[in-house]
């Protein structure tokens, strides 16, 4: 399959770009490394674009993993519209720019709670995929950890 991974030098895109390549599939990665947080996936990537989801996007994949993304809930207390603009505009871009038969969103399980702008923009978010896509899976995550197995 041809799938794209937003987000996908971070944490948890990292993981996904590599699972995904070992089990055969082209992975397209777009990320602009909002948190600094590089991880080197080149050689899990087929393609890897500096590409900002709250802009010019375009393409067409079997699948989308959107992991791009603001997620420090305390800064989003100081910047709530950068949240919103980022979470929710970046969301909405891919929706409408983006050609997918699936589209996978990684959104937190503070949504459940809503007392910050940051799970509250990524409600809308969610609100938006329900609303702009046929096909798709919405994950809440908790506190991500963990290794990929390799002792280094």
């Amino acid at each position: 399959m041809k799938i794209l991974v937003t987000g996908g030098s971070g944490y948890i895109g990292s993981h996904v770009c590599k699972l995904l390549k070992e089990h055969d599939h082209n992975v397209t990665a777009w990320d602009i490394n909002i948190h600094k947080e590089y991880n080197d996936i080149q050689r899990y990537c087929d393609n890897f674009l500096h590409y900002d989801v709250t802009k010019e996007v375009k393409g067409s994949f079997d699948a989308v993993i959107h992991l791009a993304g603001r997620s420090v809930v305390s800064e989003s207390m100081i910047v709530p519209s950068e949240y919103y603009r980022v979470n929710v505009l970046g969301t909405s871009n891919m929706l409408d720019r983006v050609e997918t038969d699936h589209f996978l969103f990684a959104s937190t399980s503070s949504a459940w709670e809503m007392a910050s702008p940051y799970a509250r923009s990524k409600v809308a978010a969610e609100d938006i995929i329900k609303e702009k896509s046929n096909n798709y899976t919405i994950f809440r995550f908790f506190n991500v950890s963990g290794t990929d197995g390799i002792n280094r």
